[in-house]
């Protein structure tokens, strides 16, 4: 037995190839049709006119012979009938294109092949019609749309851009403002907690021994640290960075009284402000109220009791 022959696929691109010159043979002879035919349609507009103006003249001659208005009649029914035979072989042309078209069964292609045709198709008719003016009309309004589209783009593009850079600037100013708020709190809080670890040698009699000894305990562990620094009016016992620290000690009701208005004015002067009260003797009862009160009033006001037996 003999070997069997291959039997080789068919090749999609030489379908494609062989429907492209089909289709643009088509196209040509479609072209000379439009052609022969304007060229057929302009003769017979020259000769209706001819016989448009023949027939004014007529009108206004009506004394001329019947012979003359036959000949006239004649060649209206001549040239009607050449109207109707040039209007009969366009029809019978386009009836042919449609019928060819009709007998392309697309399903049989690959999308490849679909598209290469939709791309041949539209490429064609543009060929054929581009002296039309619906063609010219399109493609102005399609320019003008890609120049309005490309503007809108360009001008939203520099818009979204300069916002960005805005945008990012104003982040990374609250990014460092953040930075620095966290910073100060990080500070606040290490000299609230060097303040609560802080015990005195002994307890004194007076304010100024309190005011000198925890100066010397935060001057060991931390380096801003000033005492009495005036700022306007206002001249805390201590101050370290830009915190105040009013001290009390031995703290009877009447030093109590004094603080409110201290720190009415340290809080214009200085972002934060420790109240520091040294060897309490006031009545439990009446130092939750002023405590209370004065939490109330100042909010940010950091208050550290230390007792003798504490």
């Amino acid at each position: 037995m003999g070997k069997r022959r291959k039997r080789k696929d068919p090749d999609p691109f030489s379908e494609v190839n062989n429907f492209y010159h089909q289709l643009e043979k088509e196209m040509r002879d479609f072209r000379k049709s439009i052609e022969r035919d304007r060229k057929a349609l302009k003769r017979d507009v020259e000769r209706s006119q001819i016989a448009s103006f023949g027939r004014k003249k007529t009108q206004k001659k009506r004394t001329q012979s019947k012979s003359r208005s036959q000949k006239t009649k004649v060649g209206k029914i001549s040239r009607t009938k050449r109207l109707d035979k040039s209007a009969q072989s366009n029809s019978l042309y386009f009836d042919e294109l449609d019928t060819g078209l009709d007998n392309i069964d697309l399903s049989e292609f690959s999308p490849l092949q679909k598209l290469v045709f939709l791309i041949i198709l539209v490429v064609g008719f543009t060929y054929v019609f581009w002296d039309t003016p619906v063609v010219q009309n399109a493609i102005r309004t399609l320019v003008t749309a890609s120049l309005v589209g490309v503007s809108v783009a360009l001008v939203g593009g520099i818009i979204y851009f300069a916002y960005s850079k805005k945008k990012e600037k104003l982040n990374e100013r609250d990014v460092r403002v953040t930075l620095e708020e966290s910073e100060i709190m990080d500070y606040y809080n290490q000299v609230i907690e060097e303040i609560k670890e802080f015990r005195p040698v002994k307890y004194y009699q007076n304010e100024r021994s309190y005011q000198n000894e925890l100066y010397q305990w935060l001057k060991a562990k931390f380096q801003d640290v000033k005492i009495e620094e005036q700022r306007g009016s206002s001249r805390p016992d201590i101050v370290v960075g830009d915190i105040a620290i009013e001290v009390k000690g031995p703290t009877g009701f009447k030093e109590l009284q004094s603080i409110a208005d201290k720190l009415l004015r340290y809080s214009r002067h200085f972002n934060h402000v420790i109240v520091v009260l040294f060897d309490v003797t006031v009545n439990p009862t009446r130092y939750d109220e002023w405590v209370n009160g004065l939490r109330e009033r100042f909010p940010e006001v950091t208050v550290i009791r230390k007792d003798r037996f504490v």
